[in-house]
């Protein structure tokens, strides 16, 4: 009995071993397959070692598992780099100051190099932050930064250009003045008292002056103000036919219709700032 119990033994032996072996396989092989599922489904592709997993078998793809759980999560370097703030072109900025152009003005893309875009014309507001390059200053035209010759911006709104300035005949001012001059000069004095009101408050009409004492001459006082009697002048030269002028004095000097193609012609020295004609401007008709 004791020989047969032995015998029942080693039989029993050999098919207990790949019984085990059996058992044992599919573990590590299903462990592996989960450390595989894992990195394909849940991890980064990346970072997943094939070869470490397939060489532990069941004991290292758990281990490989514990660590994915621990692996750092990927940052994206956009998300890493420092806020960048935005530039503000200094023409577009809020603090911008509100200028008269004072003459019609070439736009330029750059101070210099640039292309040139237009033209923005003489009288028209715009706002600058007097940034000044290569002699010209940046502006801002419909939304857009541009450049301009500088010198030709103004605080104040500049006068009209007197040869654009139109005609006005209708009675105004102190009409004591017409007493006694011919028609087409007080149609003059009336022209000149429109395009300048309240700019000129003292007028001379008649009076023992030549060309005044036959009411034909009328003076305009502009006193110490010359840029005005400079207007005043430019205006009666750009309307000369109209108003049917004879002459035009100012400042010393003497312009005629019949001699126009020679200027202002100087005058001799009469001794005074008024008889100069330093502080008004004098006008007659034919």
């Amino acid at each position: 009995m004791a020989n047969s119990h032995k015998r029942d033994t080693a039989r029993k032996k050999p098919f207990s071993r790949p019984r085990a072996a059996f058992v044992a396989a599919p573990l590590a092989v299903l462990a592996t397959g989960v450390a595989v599922t894992w990195g394909v489904l849940g991890g980064s592709a990346g970072h997943l070692d094939l070869t470490a997993t397939g060489a532990t078998g069941a004991s290292g793809g758990a281990a490989d598992l514990a660590a994915a759980a621990h692996r750092p999560q990927t940052v994206s370097r956009s998300e890493q780099r420092p806020a960048v703030t935005p530039t503000v072109t200094p023409a577009l900025h809020p603090e911008l100051h509100r200028m008269w152009t004072t003459d019609a003005l070439n736009l330029w893309t750059a101070p210099q190099g640039g292309r040139k875009t237009g033209e923005v014309k003489a009288r028209v507001r715009i706002r600058t932050a007097h940034i000044v390059r290569d002699g010209r200053v940046e502006i801002v035209v419909d939304g857009k930064d541009r450049w301009v010759t500088t010198g030709y911006l103004s605080k104040t709104k500049p006068p009209a250009d007197p040869a654009t300035m139109g005609l006005n005949f209708a009675p105004c001012g102190d009409m004591g003045v017409t007493n006694g001059l011919v028609p087409d000069m007080i149609r003059a004095y009336e022209a000149v008292c429109n395009a300048f009101p309240g700019e000129v408050s003292t007028y001379g009409g008649l009076g023992p002056r030549e060309e005044h004492n036959t009411g034909h001459a009328v003076d305009a006082m502009v006193y110490g103000d010359s840029a005005l009697g400079q207007r005043i002048a430019d205006f009666l030269q750009a309307h000369a036919a109209e108003l049917n002028l004879y002459d035009i004095i100012w400042q010393q000097h003497i312009w005629t219709p019949v001699r126009s193609a020679e200027g202002w012609r100087m005058k001799p020295d009469r001794g005074s700032p008024t008889a100069n004609h330093m502080d008004h401007v004098h006008f007659a008709v034919n």
